[in-house]
């Protein structure tokens, strides 16, 4: 209930801040209904979306600084917010295989082999079994094999055959595409968050991190197992 509370204010406060017309604020108002709820069966938590999305300030001001005079055309934003079923698919895909990895691994017997797993983290500086600089050379080169349209390369780090099963180069081609098409020449490195994920038996690299390209800004969220191989996938 509180947090139901908490999404109608940020909402509210969203679509207050907004220069637009009603009917472009009820659009905007469905949109992000919708990728709130999206996130969130996909197992992201509210603090994390808002983490994603900004303060309401933010994200209004976003709108507010691609909304094109007279509302002529489609901005940036309401791409960043509309998440097609390509994207709901890539992070359906990631919980279900991890969701598998669990079961297999004898943890949860229980409830058809599914139960909540715990996940500890910590600021990946302080990680015993990552280096940050690692972590950064290999982030670099999945986004520049996404920039690039490398998809074939980029499926061959997937850590195991499941993942590269289940995730398509058409389908990674469908979210960049979503994103934008043409997303012109980067310019800058905007927020980043890297952590260590521990979920009792494995550990994971989690790096994010949003760039601005001369036409879209873009938000990447890779993850690496132990190994450094590429075990998640998360763009928008």
């Amino acid at each position: 209930m509180e947090q139901k509370k908490a999404q109608d204010k940020y909402i509210k406060k969203v679509l207050k801040l907004i220069r637009c017309s009603k009917e472009r604020k009820d659009s905007i108002l469905k949109d992000l209904e919708a990728d709130i709820a999206a996130a969130m069966e996909c197992g992201e938590s509210w603090d994390e979306i808002v983490n994603r999305l900004g303060t309401p300030e933010v994200l209004a001001a976003e709108f507010n600084e691609n909304i094109e005079e007279g509302e002529a055309g489609k901005s940036r934003q309401d791409q960043k917010i509309l998440m097609i079923a390509a994207v709901i698919l890539i992070l359906a895909v990631i919980a279900g295989v991890v969701i598998w990895k669990v079961s297999q691994s004898g943890q949860a017997e229980e409830n058809d082999g599914l139960e909540e797993v715990r996940l500890e983290q910590i600021e990946l500086k302080d990680s015993q079994h990552f280096r940050v600089e690692e972590v950064e050379r290999a982030y670099s080169e999945v986004v520049r094999l996404i920039v690039e349209g490398e998809y074939d390369k980029l499926l061959e780090e997937w850590e195991d055959d499941v993942m590269r099963t289940l995730v398509t180069k058409e389908t990674i081609k469908a979210v960049k595409d979503n994103v934008g098409e043409n997303w012109g020449t980067f310019q800058k490195y905007g927020s980043t968050y890297s952590v260590e994920v521990n979920d009792g038996e494995s550990l994971w690299a989690l790096i994010q991190i949003t760039e601005v390209y001369e036409n879209v800004t873009v938000t990447f969220r890779v993850t690496f197992n132990e190994d450094m191989e590429l075990s998640g996938l998360y763009i928008w």
